[in-house]
């Protein structure tokens, strides 16, 4: 059986007021936490998908095994990579 992982890393972070994406829990990101979660799982495919603040979070996270996707409210754009 085949599998996937999505990490789900689109929210605005309206309430923190600055990306939690890139929020810092003892020495990483909580985003690079899911993404070595992700990256030491069996899955066979791995996406994230990206929309508020995507261009400074593609940045620092460089992961060539994820397809990256990002999102606007109401349509989905097309596959950055």
């Amino acid at each position: 059986m085949k599998t996937g992982i999505i990490i789900l890393a689109a929210g605005e972070s309206s309430r923190l007021g600055y990306p939690k994406q890139i929020a810092r829990y003892k020495d990483k990101t909580l985003l690079q936490y899911a993404i070595d979660a992700a990256n030491g799982s069996k899955a066979d495919k791995k996406v994230l998908v990206l929309g508020a603040f995507k261009d400074e979070i593609k940045r620092l996270f460089l992961e060539p095994v994820f397809l990256i996707f990002q999102i606007q409210i109401g349509k989905r754009e097309c596959p950055v990579h």
